[in-house]
């Protein structure tokens, strides 16, 4: 591991506890930034920098980039806490009712929320409510990122507000349930509705899922975005944090049984290890997991895709698109099918794996190639100052490189050793 990255999880492990960072030894600030930026950690990495006054090491320009930076991010957390605190006020004397899950519940485990940065807020509701909340949001200002009808709402459907960093999502269900690696996943929270809890912040009350169920969430949505391209250090913490604040109110011998269930134990023990090793050693709640045989399990592969694909696996478009070859491996593993070596089937795939991203193939299938298209060409645009068009040649390296990772830590059959 680099210098620039056993500082950045010490300074991490740091700001997590409140805890003044000592410098040892010569350490690049500059790229010490940038991995932060990368990992979505930016306020609280320069925070506590600044809190020693390190951040002067750098030159006059650079100091005032960074905490710039920083400092529109803070505030964005801010609004966007005030913002949407007022839209469950209203929500709730129009009669309509949402799970609060992520967003703005993970920036209040930090003793400085506006440290941690989100980018949306996610609403969970009721699939027949989908169309009173659209309206009630259309009044509120918000505008639905893809033209949709309020008698065939989507799975998840996006919003923005113009001149507001609010971006909401409303969501029928947990996971995507036409996706063949994560629908059954939504099987897991069938009490998510009865077991949901009230939480006060501010002047608001709203309802957050069950401490259980809300655990078991955030490990299975960091789990989604390794299977695509990455997880990042942001979501470990708030999942160590979470953990740490809600020991007691949690069914740790369920979240074992369901992480089972998913194929998501392995990596789960990696991700509390990497916690135990570098971010929160001295947690409380690891007395818990006693049973779950941690030692047992190498965190280092976990953490070096984490530290190299940055938040959620978006530090490179090649790594981006090396989703759709992992992706394939799982569902051909959970079907018995032999895995495809060829890119076609990431290139090319069938109207269910598009359906969501592309909802008038959910009426006319037939217009599959249209989606194909499409797709390929917002690929293309992303991508067009590289050398390799689709990145093709380096995605499909990743992806076996990864696909390697999903053996090592049981996600798919065979071992990673034994299969490098």
């Amino acid at each position: 591991m680099t210098k620039t990255r056993e500082a950045f999880l010490k300074i991490v492990s740091c700001a997590l506890i409140n805890s003044p960072w000592k410098m040892e030894g010569s350490v690049d600030l500059e790229e010490l930034l940038v991995l932060s930026q990368e990992q979505g950690m930016l306020p609280l990495v320069l925070d506590t920098l600044c809190r020693q006054g390190l951040e002067k090491q750098l030159p006059a320009e650079r100091q005032t980039y960074w905490q710039d930076m920083a400092l529109k991010l803070s505030i964005r957390s801010i609004i966007q806490t005030n913002e949407l605190l007022g839209l469950l006020i209203r929500a709730e004397r129009e009669g309509l009712v949402c799970i609060v899950i992520k967003g703005i519940l993970l920036r209040d485990l930090y003793l400085y929320p506006m440290l941690r940065p989100s980018v949306d807020e996610d609403l969970l509701i009721r699939p027949e409510d989908a169309g009173k909340w659209h309206s009630f949001l259309t009044r509120e200002g918000f505008r639905a990122d893809t033209e949709i009808k309020e008698e065939d709402m989507p799975f998840e459907t996006s919003y923005h507000k113009k001149h507001s960093p609010s971006y909401l999502e409303l969501h029928t269900g947990l996971f995507d349930p036409a996706s063949p690696v994560f629908g059954k996943m939504n099987g897991l929270f069938g009490n998510v509705w009865e077991d949901a809890v009230r939480i006060r912040m501010e002047d608001c009350e709203f309802m957050m899922p069950d401490p259980t169920d809300h655990l078991l969430y955030l490990i299975l949505h960091a789990f989604k975005h390794f299977l695509y391209s990455g997880t990042g250090i942001r979501p470990l913490c708030d999942i160590g944090m979470f953990a740490e604040r809600y020991e007691e109110a949690i069914d740790w011998h369920r979240i074992r049984q369901s992480l089972e269930k998913a194929h998501a134990f392995v990596f789960a023990c990696a991700l509390f290890r990497v916690l135990a090793l570098y971010l929160l050693p001295d947690a409380g709640f690891y007395r818990r997991l006693k049973d779950w045989e941690l030692e047992k399990t190498d965190p280092e592969p976990i953490l070096e895709d984490m530290l190299e694909g940055g938040l959620h696996g978006a530090s490179s478009t090649t790594r981006l698109h090396s989703a759709g070859i992992t992706l394939r491996a799982v569902e051909n593993d959970r079907q018995g099918r032999k895995r495809s070596q060829s890119l076609l089937p990431v290139l090319f795939p069938p109207v269910k794996s598009l359906a969501s991203r592309y909802p008038y193939l959910k009426k006319v299938p037939a217009l599959l190639p249209l989606a194909w298209v499409q797709r390929i060409g917002r690929y293309a645009a992303e991508v067009s100052s590289e050398q390799d068009p689709l990145g093709s040649g380096e995605s499909l390296s990743l992806g076996r490189k990864r696909i390697r990772l999903l053996r090592y830590y049981k996600v798919i059959g065979d071992d990673y050793r034994n299969n490098a």
